[in-house]
């Protein structure tokens, strides 16, 4: 077996655990709240499961709900589910457990975490609307993506353009432009409780991640 493909399989192992584990946690969680479920109640549920797995994905760093601040952005502070903290390029600028304001500069990417969506457009236009306070530096290049762990269509079909193509060409998404703002749709909902894992974009997304953890972090404060 070649090194390549024992990458794949290892990959392929992680994407099959974390879809079981997902099914069976958000399986058990809507039963429980079937008759009264809040749709807030279990969006938090939803990005704090996705959060702790995203972690395991990007260790040592992490990824972390809260805010953009510099004295450039004159604009009311965005709530942002999820910041990719690179502490090689800075500290927060505040920490409160686990919640941080953190300078651009400071951060690697920016994840937005849905449970699910009624347009992909608008996830879309909220990630280029943040990319405008993220922006590439000298430093390092940078990331928007979105999450959305349930859709009720196809998710390949519903994603399609944004975050399979760019410039209208199919790419792999780790070799694609960083101002692309991938989709990644990971469930196709087919029933109440019956959620069928979307394994290309699962794979992707580990990818990406651990792609990001293993950037060379320099240290950029002097």
């Amino acid at each position: 077996m070649t090194p390549e493909s024992l990458g794949q399989e290892a990959l392929r192992n992680a994407a099959e655990t974390f879809a079981s584990l997902v099914t069976a946690k958000v399986k058990v969680f809507r039963e429980l709240c079937a008759e009264k479920e809040n749709t807030e109640v279990t969006g938090d549920f939803v990005e704090e499961m996705l959060r702790g797995y995203i972690n395991s994905w990007l260790a040592p760093m992490g990824i972390y709900p809260g805010s953009l601040v510099s004295p450039r952005h004159k604009r009311k502070l965005k709530q942002i589910d999820g910041l990719i903290w690179q502490p090689s390029f800075g500290p927060p600028v505040l920490r409160e457990g686990n919640t941080l304001l953190l300078h651009p500069n400071t951060v690697r990417a920016i994840v937005e975490l849905k449970t699910s969506v009624e347009s992909v457009r608008h996830l879309h236009d909220r990630l280029s609307d943040l990319w405008e306070e993220l922006k590439p530096t000298e430093h390092s290049a940078r990331d928007a993506m979105g999450i959305i762990l349930f859709h009720n269509g196809n998710p390949e079909t519903a994603s399609n353009p944004h975050w399979r193509t760019v410039d209208g060409n199919r790419e792999p998404l780790h070799t694609r432009a960083v101002n692309a703002h991938p989709i990644y749709i990971l469930f196709e909902r087919r029933g109440q409780f019956d959620y069928e894992p979307y394994f290309p974009a699962i794979m992707e997304l580990i990818f990406r991640l651990n792609n990001i953890a293993n950037t060379p972090r320099v240290n950029t404060l002097l």
